[in-house]
């Protein structure tokens, strides 16, 4: 799945029990916070996070747009995001259906995206 990022991007803290995820970075920089460590990707970087990894990202600092190619093992995560397609204001709004759905796809949010000394 390729992924366009704009500069508010961020993914907060969270894990997944079952999958894996794959990022490749085709344009600008983007940090990621993978096991309590803190990487900056350029363009050209895979980064494979295991299963029970906790992770989050976010657009680097000075970095006003992105794109990555994202790749979900076993297959089937796509669908977490059509549905978040077709959800509205109000289904975002309902905690337990917000919930439900992560909890189907695997997707255990554990907090927002840590803090990180972005004075570079």
């Amino acid at each position: 799945m390729e992924d366009n990022l704009k500069t508010t991007f961020a993914l907060g803290l969270h894990l997944h029990r079952y999958h894996a995820e794959t990022f490749y970075i085709m344009e600008g920089n983007i940090d990621f916070y993978i096991d309590g460590d803190w990487l900056t990707a350029t363009p050209g970087t895979c980064i494979h996070v295991p299963p029970g990894v906790p992770h989050a990202c976010i657009m680097a600092k000075g970095c006003e747009a992105g794109r990555m190619l994202m790749i979900y093992q076993p297959s089937g995560f796509d669908q977490y995001l059509a549905e978040l397609g077709k959800m509205t204001a109000e289904d975002f709004a309902d905690q337990a259906k917000m919930d439900a759905l992560n909890e189907k796809y695997d997707i255990f949010n554990i907090g927002p995206v840590p803090e990180r000394n972005r004075a570079r």
